[in-house]
C-alpha cells in the first residue's frame, strides 16, 4: 500500500486566482507533485510572475495568463490560451474571487455578491 505522497507528474492544471491567497497555495502543491500550471491572475501579475518563476526553478512547467473572468469571452480565451501553451487541462481549480481588504464586519452585501461572481 502506497503511504507517501502521489505523484501527479506531467498533469496540466488550471488555477484561476493563482497569484495570491489560497489559489497561490494550490499551485505551489500542486507543482511540488509534478503537476504544469497554467496561473491566471486577474490584476496582480507581479505575484502570478514570481509564482511562475519558483514553478519553473524547481523543474515545472508554468505560464500565466491574464483575464478579467467576469467577461465569458476573456474566460473562454483563457482557456484556450492554457490548452495552447500546456496541452489539454486536466484539471481545473477555480480558486478567484475579489476580495475586500477590510473588517468582516464592515464588508456590504455588495461586496459579499461581487466576492461570489
Amino acid at each position: 500500500m502506497e503511504t507517501g505522497p502521489r505523484s501527479l507528474d506531467g498533469i496540466n492544471a488550471l488555477i484561476t486566482g493563482a497569484a495570491v491567497r489560497v489559489g497561490r497555495s494550490i499551485a505551489e502543491a500542486l507543482a511540488a507533485r509534478g503537476v504544469n500550471l497554467a496561473l491566471h491572475y486577474h490584476s496582480r501579475r507581479e505575484p502570478a510572475e514570481a509564482l511562475a518563476a519558483r514553478v519553473r526553478s524547481a523543474g515545472r512547467r508554468a505560464e500565466t495568463f491574464a483575464a478579467d473572468l467576469a467577461e465569458p469571452a476573456q474566460a473562454l480565451a483563457l482557456a484556450e490560451r492554457a490548452e495552447s501553451r500546456l496541452g489539454p487541462i486536466d484539471v481545473l481549480i477555480l480558486s478567484a474571487s475579489e476580495y475586500p481588504e477590510r473588517p468582516p464586519a464592515t464588508v456590504s452585501q455588495e461586496d459579499l455578491e461581487r466576492t461570489l461572481r
